[in-house]
C-alpha cells in the first residue's frame, strides 16, 4: 500500500442539508463517483433517526476516505485483504486523521457550501479515526451490488 501524503476532504454534509439539497459535493474523479452516489442513497435511507444517519456516515465516509484516498481504489476493487488493512489503520490511524478539537467542515457563501479553510489548513477530520468491528458488519452490505 502507497504511503503517500494525501489530505482528507469530508464527503456528506448533515443530514438536514442533505435532505434540502444543499449537500456539498466533493471533487472526484469519475471513478469514485459511483460509490460516493451509492453512499449517499444508503446515507438518506436513515432520514428518520438522526443517530444512525451520523454513525453511518462517520463511518462510511471514514472507509470511503480511506478507499479513494489512501487506497486509490473504488469499493468494488477492494478485497478481504485490503478491508483487513483498512481496519488495521483504523485502529493505528496517522495523526493527519486524528482531531483534538471538533471543527466546522462547510460553509455557505452565496447560497454554495464550501470547505471550510480551517480544515483544509489543518488537514484534519472532526472526528478520531476508531472503528468498532461490529459496525463494519452493518455498513458493508450497501456496497455489494
Amino acid at each position: 500500500m502507497s504511503q503517500k501524503k494525501f489530505a482528507l476532504t469530508p464527503l456528506f454534509d448533515g443530514l438536514q442539508s442533505m435532505l434540502k439539497g444543499e449537500n456539498y459535493q466533493p471533487k472526484l474523479n469519475k471513478a469514485f463517483q459511483q460509490d460516493y452516489d451509492h453512499a449517499k442513497n444508503f446515507l438518506l435511507s436513515y432520514r428518520g433517526s438522526v443517530d444512525t444517519f451520523n454513525s453511518y456516515r462517520r463511518d462510511i465516509e471514514r472507509f470511503l476516505q480511506w478507499c479513494f484516498f489512501k487506497a486509490n481504489k473504488t469499493v468494488k476493487k477492494i478485497k478481504r485483504t485490503e478491508f483487513e488493512d483498512f481496519l488495521s489503520f483504523c485502529q493505528n490511524p496517522p495523526i493527519s486523521w486524528i482531531a483534538t478539537t471538533v471543527e466546522d467542515r462547510f460553509i455557505e457563501k452565496d447560497g454554495e457550501k464550501s470547505l471550510l479553510q480551517n480544515y483544509l489548513k489543518n488537514k484534519q477530520p472532526y472526528y478520531i479515526c476508531y472503528f468498532k468491528v461490529i459496525k463494519i458488519r452493518l455498513v458493508v452490505p450497501m456496497f455489494i451490488f
